[in-house]
């Protein structure tokens, strides 16, 4: 016996697939996406360029793809924002 349909045409079939597909899709203006990217990329070689430098920072955020800079530098700069709220908890501690 087969399997009941869960479709009852070819039509109902293809307008669930684009359903789906809207949920999943994103659509976006290619200029500012393009120069988003381009930016990243700047990102990314700038950083890479200030490493080969010396710079300490740079040489923690160094990575061969812009997305991975990013993350690297969020990291980064989320560990100072703790390392600074840490301070300023000790320092309103001792003030009392």
């Amino acid at each position: 016996m087969p399997r009941p349909r869960l479709y009852p045409d070819a039509a109902a079939r293809q307008a669930a697939y684009r359903r789906r597909l809207r949920q999943t899709t994103v659509v976006v203006n290619r200029a500012p996406f393009n120069m988003l990217n381009h930016k990243l990329e700047t990102l990314r070689a700038a950083v890479s360029a200030a490493a080969a430098q010396g710079d300490p920072v740079a040489k923690q955020c160094r990575a061969g793809l812009p997305d991975t800079v990013l993350d690297k530098l969020i990291a980064y700069f989320e560990a100072r924002g703790a390392d600074a709220d840490a301070d300023a908890d000790t320092d309103t501690d001792t003030q009392v």
